[in-house]
């Protein structure tokens, strides 16, 4: 086999091939690492005592209660380590996955819950993967026209990031996040607002995994509340048939408490990348609350900005703005949720590359140290917070936040010095890209130049 030398290949053919490279090594090291690292196979433990699926077995858990009709005690804390334990005897009894979220979510693992665990957890990560697949073939084919090799890319891509596979392995459920906002924006995009709000309902499994983004479109599109209320409505009366008031206001304290005061179990520092924990050097405990506000507030701008001088649903960029302010504001972001990014670059590509090129041709060094930040700079964040002390992470995030606003504020000035106000929907003229939502893309165009000059 004769390699042909590098100055034969263009910028773009030298990246995918690069990038399709390192993520099937990462993804082919990370499943292999993964599987001998339950050796002997004895049980379903691995060798640092974590079961399998380390996070689903509280998912698990909580929808045997149900079964049961233990219904009462599913956020009593030594309940469940005790069921916890009867289901792992060899696990380390100091091992603890408090059940957290609301009584909806066991309800739905209680079918997976009268399964043997092995199986369970088999069907969990099947059903996992098929939905991340879903969403992001849903929002590439909605967001423009990519070439095949570029589309294999995309899915290898995702598979490989180690976000994504630690999220996947590790029995979370934010790729069923993933897949919520991804459908939901392309809803948005079609204007099937009650539609988009039917699905914003269910991202309450979580309550604040995509608050600020769901906030932003429903500022945006107060319709969207016709689709979302009817179905909180059924998710709250399913809630009550299982668990009773009591159960409702067992959550209800749950959650104050959380937000209050420390955690009786905390999640590791190192594994949270929000802004809050930097807050919390400068004002103590309120940092959730104050980073909270801030996201509140940074949301509101840029749908008041949205509004005022594009007011188009097809719009990539907003949904990507809002999607990392989401990320950064977020008082409880562990690196599971950061799956949500990747939502965030596929929406960004058509803005970065109007003419359906490679958007890392033109500066290709400095972009992909970009991505290659953004693809390990979670999990190398981390170790240096394990010795440090200090996440650095959301700083680089941060900076993200201002280029992307960046972008932004560069797409809705050229809207109002061109057209005076909300541009009019027109036909594309030959040379024209457009998406499946008729967003147009002028290879030309003043934005694909100030955004070239940008970089």
């Amino acid at each position: 086999m004769t390699i042909p030398p590098a100055d034969s290949r263009g910028p773009q053919q030298a990246f995918i091939e690069r990038a399709r490279f390192i993520s099937t090594v990462l993804l082919s090291l990370f499943l292999l690492g993964w599987v001998l690292w339950f050796w002997p196979y004895d049980d379903l433990l691995d060798r640092s005592g974590t079961p399998l699926g380390a996070d689903f077995s509280m998912f698990y858990v909580a929808g045997q209660m149900i079964v049961a009709g233990e219904t009462t005690q599913l956020y009593d804390q030594a309940a469940h380590q005790a069921r916890l334990h009867h289901l792992f005897p060899g696990i380390d009894p100091q091992f603890a996955l408090p059940y957290r979220y609301p009584p909806i979510v066991a309800l739905l693992m209680a079918p997976l819950a009268r399964l043997p665990y092995a199986l369970a957890i088999a069907v969990f990560m099947a059903v996992g993967l098929v939905g991340a697949v879903a969403g992001l073939r849903l929002l590439i084919r909605e967001t423009g026209h990519w070439s095949r090799a570029n589309l294999r890319l995309c899915y290898l891509a995702f598979w490989g990031w180690p976000v994504a596979l630690e999220t996947w392995i590790g029995g979370q459920a934010s790729l069923f996040a993933f897949l919520i906002v991804c459908a939901g924006i392309v809803l948005m995009h079609r204007e099937r607002y009650a539609w988009a709000g039917a699905v914003w309902a269910l991202a309450a499994y979580k309550p604040n995994v995509l608050l600020l983004v769901v906030i932003g479109c429903i500022l945006f599109r107060p319709r969207v509340l016709r689709g979302l209320i009817p179905v909180v409505a059924i998710m709250f009366a399913l809630t009550w048939w299982t668990v009773g008031w009591e159960g409702i206001v067992a959550y209800a304290e749950l959650t104050l408490q959380l937000t209050a005061r420390p955690w009786d179990v905390e999640t590791p520092f190192w594994k949270v990348h929000g802004i809050a924990q930097w807050l919390t050097l400068l004002i103590g405990g309120q940092a959730r609350l104050v980073s909270l506000m801030v996201g509140l507030l940074a949301t509101i701008g840029i749908v008041y900005r949205w509004r005022r001088t594009d007011n188009s649903p097809s719009s990539p960029l907003p949904y990507a703005l809002l999607i990392t302010v989401n990320a950064l504001a977020n008082p409880y972001a562990p690196i599971y949720d950061l799956t949500l990014l990747s939502a965030g670059l596929v929406l960004l590509a058509p803005t970065l590359a109007p003419t359906g090129r490679c958007p890392f041709v033109r500066h290709p060094l400095a972009w992909q140290a970009a991505i290659a930040t953004i693809y390990f700079g979670p999990h190398v964040s981390q170790l240096i917070a394990k010795s440090s002390g200090l996440q650095f992470f959301p700083l680089l995030l941060l900076g993200y936040a201002v280029f992307q606003a960046r972008l932004f504020w560069l797409e809705t000035q050229s809207h109002s010095l061109v057209t005076g106000g909300p541009p009019a929907a027109t036909t594309p003229e030959p040379g024209v890209a457009t998406n499946p939502a008729g967003r147009t893309y002028e290879p030309g165009g003043e934005l694909a130049r100030e955004v070239g000059s940008a970089l």
